[in-house]
């Protein structure tokens, strides 16, 4: 067995602290990295970029095959529209990007360039909203009740529905 002086052996203890430290650091950029990457939490670098279409799709995972068949057919008329809108936002976000990053600095430009992405934003809604109330209408009673609850498995209950008086659970 080798035996270490104290300040060898402090030294030893020193520098094993240290590379845990650097390896837990390292671990955790590369898990945050990876969770964060996963959730789209980075913008464009993520490959799968957040549509509306997704997000109607993900809606009706909740009803029963039937009636997510009528509603999804409802939602495939709206696509065309959709990426348009879309499309169109992501323009307007490109036109702030642009203007953020303008020598020299116009705030006017960057002013209106933000009202364009409010506006292709409300527009992306209600092409989305349009999309949801003509696929709901194709929906019968049961349909519409499921749709309704459609984030209830993945967010739980909402406090304000405890406090109009719903179960919370349904």
């Amino acid at each position: 067995m080798v035996s270490l002086s104290p300040r060898a052996n402090a030294w030893l203890i020193g520098v094993l602290f240290v590379s845990l430290a650097f390896n837990l650091f390292v671990g955790g950029v590369w898990v945050g990295h990876r969770l964060f990457h996963a959730r789209g939490e980075y913008g464009e670098t993520h490959k799968r970029e957040f549509s509306m279409m997704s997000f109607a799709e993900r809606m009706a995972r909740r009803l029963p095959v039937h009636e997510r068949n009528k509603y999804m057919a409802v939602i495939d008329g709206y696509r065309p529209e959709m990426a348009s809108a879309e499309g169109q936002m992501r323009d307007a976000r490109a036109k702030v990007r642009d203007a953020l990053a303008a020598d020299p600095f116009d705030p006017q430009a960057l002013n209106d360039a933000l009202a364009n992405v409010r506006e292709s934003f409300t527009n992306v809604q209600k092409v989305f909203h349009s999309a949801l109330a003509a696929a709901a209408a194709a929906l019968d009673p049961d349909g519409r009740k499921q749709l309704a609850r459609w984030d209830r498995d993945k967010w739980g209950a909402r406090d304000k529905d405890r406090d109009r008086g719903g179960n919370g659970g349904d």
